[in-house]
């Protein structure tokens, strides 16, 4: 006890000093950890900031025309930066016209707009009128002509015999001295009428189509198909039943491709003066599928004329768009473009069959896609024998190679026109049917 009276103070110190020791690491404990957290973040930050000494920045690249990549050379600054945002805001503006450039080149003026935009009499009789006088038009334009059918033939031997050989015969009272002579005359010449008549068209023309069937139902003619894709629900201007919307809508679709396809030979075969000179010798087909390519595959336009066909919006079980894709949707399983129907455009197929040139078809390809709003999708061709055409169905091609071409192509129509939302071309059923989002007002909403 002693012992312990002696040394109180030495053992104070020390129980102080292991109470010392004791308190650093059980209070302070949690300080530590805030410490070494702040630490690890300096350390992060240091790391972040030699990084962005060490970068050399790259100016933005501005020019569709030069994709290399400049260096800055600096970091942005302040001026930088403001000339980046001017340069963002061009680039912004330049789009929106690019947009509005690209709406104006695919917009078409309808043939009779009110048979859309009203849906009664008389538009719909002025609608069969105008359809079928625009595409004899087309025909016209391309300074098109047929071969000679033989009631032609027939007409035209009957109009020589009249004018050019029965006034030779001479008569003694009513006895013809010299009828026999001038029929053996004539019989030589009626022989070469039909080829010269052939030659003759080859000649005064660019090129040629297969002939028009008349009638109620224009479509076929001796078992070949008319060159322009005639709308079945489109009768003949005589006939007194009429068209309803939805038939004139996809008739009106079909008439603006193939003003496209039309346009298009007439620029390809520019300064040919016969079939011969020309590249395009022959349009012998328009197929236009009366439809639709969605991402669920293609829908027939017909369909909205019956309100049975159309889904509600927003069934349950209907594909949706992803609402964090960027651009449009694709769907791969249908096209080579995966291009179909969505919020900004429509998607349609159709086929153009040709026979052109085989050294310069190429030509053609290039203007049905320049400036238009076409993609070729696939081309099937084969050469064609021209002795044997020329023999057995009268065309005359020239000496060059020839080779038909079936070419399968895209169209697209931007629902920025067509679904306007003041002036909406496109029917309201056909709308519904495409599940195009509907305003209070009954019409579709333009996006």
């Amino acid at each position: 006890m002693d012992i312990v009276k002696k040394n109180m103070w030495s053992i104070v110190c020390g129980v102080v000093a292991v109470l010392a020791v004791l308190f650093t690491y059980w209070p302070l404990s949690g300080k530590f950890i805030e410490l070494n957290g702040k630490l690890g973040q300096s350390v992060e930050e240091q790391r972040k900031f030699n990084q962005l000494n060490n970068t050399n920045p790259n100016m933005p690249v501005i020019d569709p025309k030069n994709s290399e990549v400049m260096k800055l050379n600096q970091f942005p600054t302040e001026k930088v930066i403001e000339k980046g945002k001017q340069v963002v805001g061009k680039v912004h503006t330049e789009a929106e016209k690019l947009g509005q450039k690209a709406m104006e080149m695919n917009k078409r003026d309808p043939l009779v707009a009110n048979a859309l935009l009203v849906g009664r009499e008389p538009f719909m009789s002025s609608f069969k009128q105008e359809y079928y006088a625009a595409l004899d038009q087309l025909r016209k334009d391309m300074d098109a002509i047929t071969v000679p059918t033989e009631e032609e033939i027939r007409l035209k031997i009957e109009e020589i015999w009249k004018n050019d050989y029965e006034p030779l015969i001479s008569k003694v009272g009513d006895v013809a001295q010299n009828e026999q002579q001038v029929h053996q005359e004539f019989d030589e010449r009626k022989k070469d009428i039909p080829k010269l008549m052939r030659m003759e068209r080859a000649a005064q023309h660019v090129m040629y189509v297969n002939p028009e069937k008349p009638g109620p139902t224009p479509g076929t003619t001796n078992g070949m198909t008319t060159s322009f894709d005639y709308h079945p629900g489109i009768t003949a201007p005589d006939d007194r039943n009429l068209p309803n919307q939805i038939d004139i809508w996809s008739a009106q679709l079909g008439f603006w491709i193939q003003q496209d396809v039309v346009n298009s030979i007439i620029e390809t075969n520019k300064g040919a003066k016969t079939v011969e000179d020309a590249i395009v010798k022959r349009l012998i087909r328009t197929d236009i599928k009366k439809e639709y390519m969605t991402k669920t595959g293609p829908v027939q336009i017909a369909m909205a004329t019956n309100a049975s066909n159309i889904a509600p919006p927003n069934q349950p079980g209907q594909p949706q768009d992803d609402p964090s894709a960027s651009g449009p949707p694709k769907s791969f399983g249908y096209t080579v473009t995966g291009r179909v129907c969505n919020p900004a455009y429509d998607v349609m197929h159709f086929t153009v069959t040709v026979d052109a040139d085989a050294q310069r078809f190429q030509t053609f390809v290039n203007n049905l896609t320049r400036g238009k709003f076409i993609t070729v999708i696939r081309i099937n061709m084969r050469g064609v024998d021209r002795e044997r055409i020329q023999q057995t169905s009268f065309y005359y091609y020239g000496k060059q190679p020839v080779v038909r071409m079936e070419i399968k192509c895209e169209a697209i129509f931007f629902r920025s026109w067509t679904v306007d939302a003041q002036h909406p071309l496109m029917p309201a059923n056909v709308q519904k049917l495409l599940q195009i989002k509907q305003v209070p007002t009954g019409v579709a909403e333009a996006r």
